[in-house]
């Protein structure tokens, strides 16, 4: 009285779980083109809307520097819009939708290369890194 092996209960189970429905879809390779690309335009808007904002706030601290006679306000609004400036670089140099390696026209520029010591000495080499290529130092 020998069981058959095909019948077998890890036998029943296997073929049990690959009759089974997939429960989630595989995802297509146009799929991922597409929220790829919608992924980005919500970066370029997002972008956009920032730039705007930061245009507007610079008119404003530049009307402030004209029409202000104190000193430390035309200073502070001078300060501001070069901390404005600075911002819109750093939005401009990290802060998009780009690809590594994408297809050429579209976004294909390279990264800015991260902060390290060994590129540009600064911060100290003693500084913690982040798997999002943040540093803080210590």
């Amino acid at each position: 009285m020998t069981a058959d092996p095909a019948e077998s209960p890890s036998n029943s189970l296997q073929s049990l779980w690959q009759s089974q429905e997939q429960e989630i879809p595989p995802v297509t390779l146009e799929e991922i083109r597409a929220k790829a690309a919608a992924f980005e335009r919500k970066i370029r808007r997002r972008n956009l809307r920032k730039y705007l904002g930061s245009a507007v706030a610079a008119a404003c601290f530049a009307f402030y520097i004209w029409l202000f006679p104190g000193w430390m306000i035309k200073l502070g609004s001078a300060l501001i819009i070069l901390a404005l400036g600075w911002t819109m670089w750093r939005l401009r140099q990290r802060g998009d939708a780009r690809i590594p390696g994408g297809t050429p026209g579209r976004w294909s520029t390279p990264t800015a290369t991260p902060w390290s010591a060994s590129t540009r000495g600064w911060p100290p080499s003693g500084a913690a890194t982040f798997p999002c290529s943040c540093r803080v130092w210590p």
